[in-house]
């Protein structure tokens, strides 16, 4: 893609790089399973749930200022990883039998939906249970 195509958000998007996507890369990829979410070529374990973001943040990364700003989070992230900062996060992921921990990538999260009652008589939707119908 052209520079300037680099610099124009996907829609709904920000038109500003965020600097939380660092974290995200780092993190979820190493502790939780995700693939890697913003490289438009990753196949394991899965491939990118999100092509067209990964395609525009390397399109950004393509940009000497971006990528200068994302190596130097990243070498941080690394000593971080280095120093035992994320120990806790791993041992905690690797002492649990619970495969649903919430950030674990492929796992479905089961999400109770108890809170609506069916609508009453000429209403279009549903009420909180135990709750008054305010109108």
């Amino acid at each position: 893609p052209s520079a300037s195509r680099a610099h124009r958000p996907l829609a709904g998007a920000s038109s500003q790089l965020s600097l939380a996507s660092p974290p995200r890369q780092f993190m979820l990829p190493r502790f939780f399973g995700w693939p890697q979410l913003f490289d438009p070529a990753a196949a394991d374990p899965a491939p990118t749930p999100f092509p067209r973001l990964a395609a525009w943040y390397s399109a950004m990364r393509a940009e000497p200022a971006v990528e200068a700003v994302r190596a130097e989070i990243w070498a941080y992230w690394e000593e971080m990883e280095a120093a035992g900062q994320f120990k806790p996060i791993v041992d905690e992921i690797a002492a649990s039998a619970d495969p649903t921990l919430k950030l674990t990538y492929g796992v479905p999260q089961a999400v109770q939906l108890n809170y609506q009652q069916p609508p009453p008589a000429g209403k279009g939707t549903g009420r909180y249970i135990n709750q008054p119908d305010l109108g």
